[in-house]
Formats: structure tokens, sequence, C-alpha cells
């Protein structure tokens, strides 16, 4: 036989401290563990509908993503509402989500490249606060956050070139206009700093 939970009126199984689940959590919290539970009712109807969380409105279970954990293995939200809270979540990290993105495909690019040091912190904002605003080879202000191209919109570039065995670290890597960074392409520093006029 089970052991129930020891608050009056519970049938729960026991969790921890003689209590269930949820009155073991409201006590850790400090509420009130007399109250009421307010349980959300999770149930399939006869018909194969469901309540969805979002909407509120009853619709079929394939109207629900998969979800292992789920009740009979379906999310709790239907799709359409799942779909409405993504956009809203992609709108209010625009920014967040790029870079996400950037940084995810350099480091791709350091992998097929056969690189075998590949830092995940390197990003522009960590060597921003290392370098600075300016290039680290022709000094000019650079902008950050700038879509498309710019001469001045701020790149990372590898001083000795992934094509060339170099690795994606700190040590590697540092912060310049983009065209001081398409100028030198795949050259080594060296290489480069002999073909230049100005330095």
């Amino acid at each position: 036989m089970a052991l129930a939970c020891i608050i009056k009126g519970c049938t729960e199984g026991i969790f921890s401290l003689k209590m269930c689940q949820a009155h073991y959590a409201r006590q850790r919290r400090g509420a009130d563990i007399n109250a009421p539970l307010k349980r959300r009712v999770r149930a399939i109807n006869k018909e194969g509908t469901r309540v969805c969380h979002g909407c509120s409105k009853t619709k079929k279970l394939e109207d629900f993503q998969d979800n292992p954990k789920g009740l009979k293995g379906k999310l709790g939200t239907c799709r359409p509402c799942m779909r409405v809270k993504g956009r809203a979540y992609r709108d209010k990290n625009k920014e967040k989500l790029a870079a996400a993105k950037r940084e995810g495909s350099r480091r791709r690019r350091a992998f097929l490249r056969g690189c075998k040091n590949i830092d995940k912190n390197v990003t522009q904002d960590s060597l921003r606060d290392r370098d600075g605003d300016l290039c680290g080879y022709c000094g000019v202000t650079m902008r950050f956050g700038v879509e498309g191209y710019a001469d001045d919109k701020a790149s990372i570039d590898h001083i000795i070139p992934l094509s060339k065995g170099g690795d994606h670290t700190f040590d590697n890597t540092l912060l310049c206009c983009l065209l001081c960074n398409t100028r030198k392409g795949n050259l080594s520093l060296s290489e480069w700093e002999e073909k230049q006029t100005w330095l």
C-alpha cells in the first residue's frame, strides 16, 4: 500500500518529508501548505480531443505537437499557439539570436577547416571588451551591429588563417574592420604587412 501525503484531504503519494511534491514545494517556498491546491486538469476527452493551454479551445490530438513527456505523447499547447509563442520570442530576442547564429557559423567554419582548438567564448563582444572599438590593423573606429557590407563594420580576423592551421582562440583572433579583413584574406600577418604601403 502506497503511503499518502500527510496533509488533510490530499491522496497523492509521498515525495519528501511525508508530503506530496506539490505540498513539499509549497513548504519550501514558505507558502500556506493547507490552502487548497489548484491543479491543472490535463484530461483527454473520449472523442480524442484536448483543451489547449494557450487558447483554451478544444482541438484534435493531431493539432498538438509530439512530446514523449507529455500526456499521451503530446504537448499541452496546440501548434498555432506554439507558432505565435515562437514568433513573439524571436521578435523579442532578434539581436541575441542573430549573434548566436553568427558565432555558431564561425565555430562551424573553424571545425570544417580542421581546426583543433575552438574556443566558444571568442565572440565580437568578448573581443570588443579586450581590444576596444579600434581596428587592430588600421586603427579606424569600427561600427557594431551593422547590417550588410560597410568598410568600417567590425569583424573577427584570424591572425594565422584557419586555412593555414590557425586556431579559433583568443590568442589567434582580433577585431578589425571589414575592409582590412577582406584585403588580408588568407595571408599570414607577415605576408600581408609586406604588401601594405601605409604601415
